[in-house]
């Protein structure tokens, strides 16, 4: 089923398996393509890679390490031409 979500891709960063799965399951199911990451570093990381393929992030506010509002600032500090919120 197309709709305005069909092929866009969303990046999940969140420490806790089960929440990234049932929102991976979720966002799929509404068309979206997800990635994971299981924690701020590691999702950005994969932006430094890989971030011109993303179109959405979903961050855990409270992860160990960089929780979501810092992975957020870094994202805004590298990448001001992407819009943050």
């Amino acid at each position: 089923m197309a709709n305005e979500f069909s092929g866009k891709k969303v990046l999940i960063i969140d420490d806790e398996p089960d929440v990234r799965a049932i929102a991976a399951e979720m966002l799929e199911r509404l068309g979206l393509d997800t990635h994971t990451a299981v924690a701020g570093l590691a999702g950005l990381e994969f932006l430094r890679a890989r971030g011109d393929e993303i179109d959405l992030g979903l961050l855990d506010l409270t992860m160990p390490g960089l929780g979501g509002v810092e992975v957020l600032e870094r994202i805004e500090r590298s990448r001001p031409d992407r819009p943050g919120v």
